[in-house]
């Protein structure tokens, strides 16, 4: 009787335990620290920690002098950055860390005052998750899972992001085996002082009968202030969870390749990074300055750069024309494409603006485009170029944009043709190609973010009216924006409007985007806000900044296998054992 009494209670012990890590697999949403979910996440893991005999505050050391710099130039100075892995790897190597005395290293690089490094060993292989609360009403939990090849391990190095700055944080991570058997292990890290000055919390519209936000963080590019230049990165409840300080200008976006994520620090410099904040190389480009935009060629390894050529003395400068590369393996930088020979007598009939300069093209998106070339978006002609052949010699294959722009200019016959009496875009931004897995050859979806602003410095005597209905006149002055959707095909030559969805007006600047799941993301830079819509165009939440001039783009990004695990359950590896 005594030994079937205990087998029912063992057997409802598994079953509760895998009830418990099923629940924490439906409620974590990675990296998301939002709302109701995050809520439910806290409220849980609570509960759980209550309930876990294996659960400790523990007080490890925390280092925090890795991060300190001479000056703002060294802050992605490789050298120093080699520096501080070497001393983390000779604590590694001679200390015994574990679940319950780990090493932890406040912001190790100086690159995101928001993060922790965290490294340890367990005996058994586990998963960690981890939140990050503070005392402050306002900032609710920031619950990830941490990113871990094969997701259960026994060695485990891990940035965890998503503190707030200037406030001490209390980090709970959750140890979990196969066998839903779970520690926690909760300790406290004092951030310091954020670089950039952008609010820390967002003012937060929520739609009614709202539905799911996609998953990810959130991330400003362009919001200049002439101070403390930052890439901020927020979560869903419009928390800011992370940043990268520049060292000049503004961002554009961020790429993925290789376990490196790949952004523009300074007008003249492109960092890559490792998942714990380390610039394993940065690219120099020399005689250029960096443009609107960049795209990865992985077949190339290179990357394509918008810029713009250093002016010769006596001469007027020409801006956003020019496409490089930059050879992630080399570092070599090559210039492939001058629009300004590409499309020759278009530019000879355009005018300087009121500063002398002759800002004729405006470039600001750059696509790889059907395996065939480049697609070049340009914000003065209203219009996108397909180039070919970039790693020869450049030519124009065709132009996508409105008739009248280009009528007299020589380039007519390069147009493709609109299936249908639709308007065309009129000053547009995030020019981005997608093409489907079953699209026949030479079809591709182009999406972007149509301003639907008129007039410009370099063709200030075209007939904007004529293009489309209820223009705006500036940044801030003007009615509709929209996102437009089109469906191209090189075959037919032939270009045809799928959607168009109505936004807040933004004159100059803004950005469209399309996650995996379908949302739109979009922003309205003159107003500083920034909405997203689900599948089915209907808005889920509109999020309000703050900035002297205007917040150039937002993306939404996932940041799996950089910051945060994936959701699928990985199985346990094998315990290893040493050779004797």
């Amino acid at each position: 009787m005594k030994n079937t009494a205990l087998k029912v209670l063992l057997v409802m012990t598994i079953i509760s335990s895998i009830f418990l890590c099923l629940l924490l697999g439906l409620l974590l949403k990675k990296g998301s620290g939002s709302g109701e979910n995050v809520s439910k996440l806290k409220e849980f893991q609570d509960r759980y920690d209550e309930r876990n005999t294996d659960t400790k505050t523990i007080a490890p050391k925390v280092y925090e002098d890795f991060s300190e710099t001479e000056s703002l130039e060294a802050l992605y100075d490789t050298g120093r950055h080699t520096e501080v892995y070497e001393r983390i790897e000779a604590l590694k190597r001679d200390g015994s860390y574990t679940k319950d005395n780990p090493l932890v290293v406040y912001n190790p690089y100086g690159v995101n005052a928001h993060s922790a490094y965290v490294y340890f060993k367990t005996e058994t292989p586990v998963c960690v998750t981890y939140r990050v609360s503070v005392q402050a009403e306002n900032i609710p939990t920031f619950a990830a899972k941490c990113c871990t090849d094969g997701g259960y391990a026994t060695e485990h190095e891990y940035l965890l992001i998503g503190l707030t700055a200037a406030q001490t944080n209390r980090i709970s991570m959750v140890l979990e085996d196969a066998e839903g058997n779970a520690s926690v292990r909760t300790f406290y890290v004092t951030a310091g002082e954020r670089f950039g000055i952008g609010k820390e919390v967002l003012e937060v519209t929520k739609s009614v009968g709202e539905s799911a936000l996609s998953d990810g963080l959130f991330v400003h590019f362009g919001n200049v202030t002439g101070n403390k230049e930052a890439i901020q990165l927020y979560d869903n409840d419009g928390v800011l969870r992370s940043e990268f300080p520049l060292l000049e200008g503004s961002g554009k976006r961020l790429l993925f390749y290789r376990d490196n994520l790949y952004f523009n620090c300074s007008d003249t410099q492109i960092a890559a990074l490792d998942a714990f904040g380390r610039a394993r190389r940065v690219y120099t480009i020399e005689g250029y300055t960096i443009g609107k935009d960049y795209c990865l060629d992985e077949e190339k390894e290179k990357l394509l750069v918008l810029a713009s050529k250093k002016p010769e003395e006596g001469k007027t400068p020409s801006v956003d024309d020019i496409l490089l590369a930059v050879d992630l393996v080399s570092g070599e930088v090559t210039e492939l494409v001058d629009m300004g020979v590409v499309l020759k007598e278009y530019k000879e009939i355009c005018k300087t603006n009121e500063d002398g300069v002759l800002d004729w093209l405006g470039l600001n998106s750059v696509q790889l485009c059907n395996n065939t070339g480049v697609l070049l978006g340009a914000r003065e002609p209203s219009a996108a170029f397909k180039i070919k052949d970039i790693y020869g010699i450049p030519m124009l294959e065709y132009t996508i944009g409105e008739s009248l722009m280009f009528e007299g200019t020589g380039y007519e016959d390069t147009l493709l043709t609109k299936t249908d009496d639709f308007e065309a875009f009129v000053g547009a931004n995030t020019f981005t190609c997608v093409k489907e897995e079953l699209m026949p050859s030479g079809v591709y979806e182009l999406y972007l973010y149509d301003n639907h602003v008129a007039g410009t410095d370099s063709r200030p005597e075209l007939a904007y009216s004529e293009m489309a209905e209820d223009l705006g006149s500036s940044l801030k002055k003007g009615t509709v924006s929209y996102f437009c959707r089109y469906l191209v095909n090189e075959t037919a030559r032939t270009w045809e409007l799928l959607e168009t969805v109505p936004l807040d007006y933004s004159g100059y600047y803004g950005s469209a985007q399309v996650t995996e799941d379908g949302h739109l993301i979009t922003v309205t830079a003159g107003r500083f806000a920034y909405s997203e819509f689900d599948a089915e165009r209907n808005l889920i939440r509109k999020y309000t900044a703050a900035g002297p001039e205007h917040l150039g783009r937002v993306f939404k990004y996932d940041f799996e296998g950089v910051f945060f695990g994936n959701e699928e359950t990985a199985e346990p590896v094998e315990e290893q054992t040493e050779n004797k």
